[in-house]
């Protein structure tokens, strides 16, 4: 099968730093123009000149994606300037590190809007401007404490479980849409070697997630570590392993 065209232009929540802003990178090799989303300026225009010394092309849209309107009023701002979003790509989160008893409720709740509900209101915002033209991908970061919790990140674990149920219902709910895959996710189990180097890895399985790749070969061949369950396989059309 012949490769599709590299996409043109991205969104990449949590863009500022670690995963979100390797992903960038890796668009930015593509020559992609790219819509970085993240709430502080600075990190965002860093990212911004690091995608264009890569050949990208970089909008600075600084936006709290647990605000639905931010979020929606930036996903207008890139159709408005570049062109319709072909790829969106949900990478931001926020965590807390304290066992329950000292965490305190708008913390939680923190980690909770950011985490999950970003997801959520980066979908909508994609999905809303994708399904009329029943053409784009939406990938979805994930962990692998969707799967497995541990202590003193109850907020996180609990936001990315969510993330897992919203994901697979979401799967479902397009399946009838069209003929192209709307909805890929991927997840990486980070914790047993070192972070930067699974920052970079992560970022390449992303950026392969768009309708010419295969997310689940390059899950099984490129990285023993990844889950292969729920998020960790991938979605097309609404059919997922188990």
């Amino acid at each position: 099968m012949s490769a599709s065209p590299p996409p043109r232009v991205v969104v990449v929540t949590g863009a500022s730093a670690g995963v979100g802003r390797a992903v960038a990178h890796a668009f930015a090799r593509r020559g992609a123009t790219i819509g970085l989303v993240a709430r502080g300026r600075a990190g965002l225009e860093a990212a911004a000149e690091e995608v264009r010394q890569l050949g990208g092309s970089a909008l600075v849209l600084p936006a709290d994606v647990a605000d639905h309107d931010q979020v929606d009023a930036a996903a207008q701002v890139v159709e408005r300037r570049v062109g319709p979003i072909e790829v969106w790509v949900n990478d931001a989160m926020a965590t807390v590190f304290a066992p329950l008893s000292e965490t305190a409720p708008d913390e939680f709740r923190r980690a909770t809007e950011v985490t999950y509900l970003g997801t959520v209101h980066g979908t909508m915002a994609a999905l809303r401007r994708m399904v009329p033209r029943d053409s784009g991908v939406v990938v979805q970061v994930g962990s692998a404490l969707a799967y497995r919790s541990i202590p003193l990140q109850a907020a996180y674990c609990g936001a990315k479980f969510a993330v897992e149920g919203f994901s697979e219902s979401l799967a479902i709910e397009t399946a009838p849409l069209g003929s192209e895959p709307w909805c890929r996710a991927v997840a990486i189990h980070s914790g047993s070697a070192g972070m930067s180097g699974r920052i970079e890895h992560l970022a390449g399985i992303v950026e392969q997630a768009v309708p010419d790749h295969d997310v689940v070969a390059a899950l099984a061949q490129r990285d023993e570590h990844t889950l292969r369950r729920g998020l960790g396989n991938g979605w097309r059309r609404g059919q997922h392993g188990g």
